[in-house]
C-alpha cells in the first residue's frame, strides 16, 4: 500500500480547473498463478482512492461541479489520472471521496 498528499493538486472537470487538497492511497492485489515450479502469487490489478478537499471561496458549489462533471482529471505530482466519485465525502464542505481509474497519478 502506498499513500500521497498534496495540497497543490488540482482537478479538471469538464474542462474548469479546481484546487484541492488531496489524500490518496493505492493498493496492488497479489493473484495466485500456476507456473512450472507450482502455484506462485503475483502482483494483479492496482486500485486507488481516497478524499479530494475543494479550495477557495465557493467549495459546495465547486464540489458539487466536479462532482457531477462527465469527464474528471486529477493532477497531482506532475501526473495526471481520471476518477469517479465514490460514496460518502460532504459535498457541503468541499469534500469528494473518489476512486481512480487505471494508474495513479503518484508512486
Amino acid at each position: 500500500m502506498s499513500t500521497h498528499e498534496d495540497d497543490s493538486a488540482t482537478v479538471v472537470a469538464d474542462g474548469i480547473e479546481y484546487r484541492c487538497h488531496a489524500k490518496l492511497q493505492s493498493a496492488t492485489d497479489r493473484q495466485a498463478v500456476d507456473s512450472f515450479a507450482g502455484r506462485e502469487s503475483v502482483d494483479g490489478k492496482v486500485s486507488w482512492g481516497g478524499t479530494l478537499t475543494i479550495l477557495g471561496d465557493t467549495v459546495m458549489n465547486d464540489a458539487y461541479a466536479v462532482h457531477e462533471a462527465e469527464v474528471r482529471e486529477l493532477r497531482t505530482n506532475g501526473r495526471t489520472a481520471t476518477f469517479i466519485p465514490a460514496s460518502g465525502g460532504n459535498l457541503g464542505e468541499g469534500v469528494l471521496k473518489i476512486t481512480g481509474n487505471y494508474a495513479p497519478p503518484f508512486d
